[in-house]
């Protein structure tokens, strides 16, 4: 990296340049939904078959009504898993990913939980002409990970720290040539 290079100069052409960027360029619009009705089993074979970490959840009308995250998975059954690893130490028994999976996702005979149980009801939404300076503010301050796109009660893409590091390389890629 050149010794010319300063922050200075990225903020000048972030700035300037972040500004003509929208949710809509950046965000994927094939967006994955998941019924509140699910139970978590279900759910984390959906994260696991489509490679993802979490959804937006949809109600029986097809409403947006929460989002799902596998932090909300393992945040609800962190202290039962807690116990059980516990029991096993004490049994001196074997720990198995068998075991850990089928307890954790009520496949053991334990009562089955379902994802309005600890979906987040609270939705970060942005519009389609959203700048991607709003969206990195937002993402910041409420502390998320993924944003939905919508307009009205359509869902029309969602954005992740992925697509918004993505952006900022493509943004930041004019300026490392021009220093160099």
């Amino acid at each position: 990296m050149s010794s010319n290079f300063t922050i200075e100069a990225l903020r000048a052409s972030t700035v300037h340049s972040d500004a003509s960027l929208q949710a809509q360029d950046i965000m994927t619009r094939k967006v994955l939904t998941v019924s509140e009705h699910w139970s978590l089993a279900v759910l984390a074979d959906f994260f696991a078959r489509h490679h993802i970490s979490g959804a937006p959840v949809l109600n029986q009308q097809g409403k947006l009504c929460g989002v799902v995250t596998m932090s909300d998975i393992i945040r609800h059954e962190y202290i039962p898993a807690l116990a059980l690893f516990s029991d096993l130490l004490e049994k001196k028994a074997y720990i198995t990913d068998d075991i850990c999976f089928t307890h954790l996702l009520g496949n053991d005979g334990e009562e089955t939980h379902l994802v309005n149980e600890i979906m987040n009801p609270d939705v970060i939404v942005v519009r389609s002409n959203t700048s991607l300076a709003e969206i990195i503010n937002t993402m910041i301050d409420d502390n998320v990970h993924r944003l939905f796109v919508c307009e009205g009660d359509e869902i029309l893409g969602v954005i992740t720290t992925m697509d918004v590091l993505k952006a900022v390389r493509q943004q930041l890629a004019p300026l490392k040539t021009s220093v160099a």
